[in-house]
């Protein structure tokens, strides 16, 4: 009895294989399916809506280059060039319009989001090699500038000593970039930056009775028209620093920051597309 309710048993847990889902199962495990699938091969329109921007982009180029060369033999006006580059001169105007705001943003809210601990390693190490590259940069352009010399011939040489503008000195040039990382108003570095001008003194001198006339270039403070970037840079990692510093309350003021960065950013992405 006890080996035939065995056998039973055995009987009972024996599973019965339909020859189509056999079929079926090694249709499925098939090594080279894959490999046949035009789906899983190769999908051109996922790499096209992947790369739209890239495409796009050199596209745009591409027939910008073409167009300028084809109608270089039309001989245009210049009114007719102004006209035709008036869409590429709203975009770069819309450009220019969202960098103030987007770059304020974006260092208060990388500013105000380092830990506290870091802040003073991270700052000092942005300062150190902000002002490094800026000073280097500052004397290879005077260097290339005294060896070169770009545009001295006696035409312009004539026109300076008659009355131009004089340039500025190296020493002064530094001077500005440190008085330009200060800027006294926050408005109006939005729109000038510090610039040293010269002011021509004259003044008489008496030796041996002989009356002579000598010049003294007199430096004084100026502006020029353009944004003050490095006073705007100094301003927003001090003020982010700040921010972080004071822990739960400059939360409503990281977060306004944060959320006007992703807006300046979504607006940049919609304006470039």
């Amino acid at each position: 009895m006890h080996s035939g309710s065995n056998d039973l048993s055995g009987l009972e847990s024996v599973e019965v294989i339909n020859p189509q889902e056999t079929q079926t199962c090694h249709r499925d495990e098939d090594p080279f399916d894959h490999v046949s699938s035009p789906k899983k091969r190769f999908n051109i329109m996922a790499f096209l809506k992947r790369n739209a921007f890239v495409l796009l982009t050199m596209s745009a180029v591409a027939l910008g280059i073409g167009l300028g060369f084809a109608l270089r033999q039309f001989n245009m006006s210049a009114r007719a060039i102004k006209y035709l580059t008036f869409p590429g001169e709203l975009l770069m105007r819309v450009l220019q319009m969202l960098v103030l705001p987007l770059i304020i943003s974006s260092l208060i809210t990388g500013m105000s989001s380092v830990d506290r601990k870091t802040n003073g390693k991270i700052g000092l190490r942005a300062l150190s090699y902000y002002m490094a590259t800026t000073l280097v940069a500052a004397f290879t352009g005077i260097a290339l500038a005294l060896l070169i010399q770009p545009g001295n011939s006696s035409r312009t040489t004539s026109v300076s000593s008659s009355g131009g503008v004089e340039a500025v000195g190296s020493v002064d040039s530094i001077l500005d970039l440190i008085r330009n990382m200060f800027p006294p108003n926050l408005f109006e570095a939005c729109l000038r930056k510090y610039r040293t001008v010269y002011s021509k003194r004259v003044s008489m001198l008496t030796h041996n009775n002989n009356t002579t006339e000598a010049s003294e270039n007199t430096p004084m403070p100026g502006t020029t028209d353009g944004m003050n970037m490095l006073g705007l840079l100094a301003f927003s990692v001090a003020f982010g620093l700040t921010l972080s510093s004071m822990e739960t309350q400059g939360k409503p003021l990281i977060d306004f920051f944060h959320c006007l960065n992703k807006a300046i950013m979504h607006l940049i992405s919609l304006v470039i597309w």
